[in-house]
């Protein structure tokens, strides 16, 4: 059975101390707002906290009764696993009401299958993680990997992107414009072609962008041009093996 939903006793208490009360709006009522002693009247306005890897920032989801999957949930099936790669990557999924988390397994049509690169869980419990240092140019990308970036970088500078890639993208982009480096690792695979990026194309968008500026430009707004070595996580397989991305 997929981990979909939690008891009240597993609610982050963060998230109830950010929620107020909520205005009682019942005819005949003489309060404006009706204390929230209940714990169900807790539960059913519940505000959770989710991680967004693309932005490294919270994003506050009101989602009544159904509670979230945690990074811990997660890694009880991934133990050897950082936190961080899941947080980015497998952690906003796994709350999505079309995945849920494990994943099935096998996957047939779901979609985690293709998620997951058509590998089950129990593959993907055979990839190690490190922090490395590579070259984060556009040409050390994969084919797929270019073009994603490619087509996000001409819609930013054409105007034409909306507004959730204009945030995913700026706010990465300033980050990098004021510390030289990605707000967090993008978590990556190394394939014959180059790196994919499995979680990070928005944030490699902003660093190919900022890296595009001219010296005039960088001198006008008084900052350094990024090193083109950035650090990653990088993911290998016990085998040598790849998704089928």
């Amino acid at each position: 059975m997929q981990r979909l939903f939690a008891s009240s006793a597993h609610v982050d208490s963060r998230a109830l101390s950010l929620w107020p009360s909520p205005p009682d709006k019942r005819p005949g009522s003489s309060n404006d707002v009706k204390p929230m002693n209940d714990k169900l009247d807790r539960f059913h306005y519940l505000l959770l906290i989710m991680s967004d890897g693309e932005h490294n920032c919270c994003i506050y989801h009101f989602v009544g009764v159904q509670i979230m999957v945690s990074v811990q949930d997660i890694k009880k099936d991934l133990p050897t696993w950082p936190e961080d790669v899941i947080e980015q990557w497998l952690h906003y999924f796994a709350n999505e009401p079309n995945c849920g988390w494990p994943p099935p397994d096998p996957l047939g049509n779901h979609r985690w299958y293709g998620l997951l690169g058509g590998k089950p869980l129990s593959w993907w419990k055979q990839v190690t993680w490190e922090m490395k240092r590579v070259s984060c140019g556009l040409d050390d990308l994969t084919v797929k990997a270019k073009a994603d970036v490619n087509d996000i970088v001409k819609a930013m500078n054409a105007g034409t992107a909306d507004a959730t890639t204009k945030r995913r993208v700026a706010q990465p982009w300033v980050y990098i414009r004021d510390n030289g480096v990605f707000p967090r690792a993008p978590v990556t695979m190394q394939r014959t072609d180059g790196m994919t990026l499995i979680d990070g194309t928005h944030r490699m968008a902003g660093f190919v962008m900022f890296q595009g500026l001219s010296d005039a430009e960088l001198a006008k707004m008084k900052a350094k041009r990024p090193a083109l070595e950035q650090e990653v996580w990088q993911g290998v397989h016990a085998y040598g093996e790849l998704p089928d991305w």
